[in-house]
């Protein structure tokens, strides 16, 4: 949670500054995912050994530009990025333990509504109401 001060609060300021939305995501999540690698050589930490690691900076690049997307369109709002990702993780990897290579992302339908009215008020406050 904490981090998410220094990748939009702060990098992804000075980054879109130079470059596109798009490549300062990409970038950023490259960078994201990096600064988690040492997880999946520490015991203890079972999400990280369920998931391969190119699918794993994958998912921190589509989630990057997720986030970037939601904090560009709320006011560049820290807050809009926390109550998304946070509060029991709005989205997780899921592997199936079968040893199938299929992956993807599991969007929780208690988080999505707490976005919705989190967005739904960015926008009505947006629009003077």
């Amino acid at each position: 949670m904490e981090e998410e001060f220094g990748w939009r609060g702060y990098a992804l300021d000075r980054l879109q500054a130079h470059y596109s939305a798009l490549l300062s995501s990409v970038f950023l999540g490259i960078v994201w995912g990096l600064w988690h690698l040492p997880l999946f050589f520490m015991s203890g930490q079972d999400i990280y050994h369920s998931v391969p690691i190119p699918a794993f900076i994958l998912g921190t690049i589509f989630l990057s530009i997720l986030f970037t997307w939601i904090y560009n369109n709320t006011g560049r709002s820290i807050l809009a990025v926390l109550i998304f990702q946070h509060d029991g993780e709005s989205i997780s990897f899921y592997l199936p333990r079968n040893g199938n290579i299929s992956w993807g992302f599991i969007f929780r339908d208690n988080q999505h509504s707490c976005c919705n009215n989190y967005f739904n008020y960015i926008r009505l406050k947006k629009n003077g109401s």
